[in-house]
């Protein structure tokens, strides 16, 4: 399947997707921007080709992730931690004594590109390391650098932070936060409570 189709096998996919842990949207019957960034994400778990379309390798690698053969955390937590994999681009929740995620969602991390306005400047980049959720702010944000808008940002290291942005493209794109798709932030706050473990990774 690609972009171009719909119907109920479009909607079949994102009711498959939806079983795993991925979020490609309500069932609507169509291969829109959600779904293709649920596709993305497994695509890039699996080391497969990242073109959003659905075929027999997707199908393989969706079976080896319900099988557990893909996705297995790198640590171990007593509660709910994240894991962020830079050169997968991608997010992913863990709950204890499971080693599948609850949630794998794609995500766009610091660019690694220098950037300059008039009062501010940095080199976009996403901190490797271990961090804990520390914050919350609700709604959308102006960054104080003036570099942008962030929605439902939840930072874990200084004004690094998980946040919902109109742009998630599938390549690392931010001035160093970890962007996520706006309907994976509209609830993300209430899935890692301050405290959460945050582990990014290259």
């Amino acid at each position: 399947m690609t972009v171009d189709d719909e119907g109920s096998k479009v909607e079949q996919l994102q009711e498959l997707l939806a079983t795993g842990p991925f979020d490609p949207g309500a069932p609507d019957g169509e291969y829109g921007t959600r779904t293709i960034q649920a596709v993305w994400a497994l695509e890039k778990l699996a080391g497969i080709p990242v073109d959003g379309n659905w075929g027999p390798a997707d199908d393989w690698a969706f079976t080896r992730l319900l099988d557990g053969r893909l996705g297995t955390p790198i640590h171990r937590h007593d509660d709910r931690w994240v894991e962020v994999d830079l050169s997968q681009q991608l997010m992913k929740i863990y709950d204890p004594g499971a080693n599948t995620p609850v949630l794998i969602s794609h995500i766009s991390s610091g660019s690694g590109v220098p950037w300059e306005n008039e009062d501010h400047s940095g080199s976009s980049i996403t901190p490797r390391g271990n961090f804990h959720i520390q914050r919350r702010i609700s709604g959308w944000r102006e960054s104080s650098l003036d570099i942008g808008r962030l929605y439902n940002p939840l930072y874990f290291t200084g004004g690094i932070a998980f946040h919902g942005a109109l742009s998630v493209p599938n390549y690392p794109a931010s001035h160093g936060c970890v962007r996520v798709p706006m309907h994976i932030a509209e609830y993300l706050p209430g899935e890692l409570p301050n405290g959460t473990p945050v582990h990014v990774m290259a």
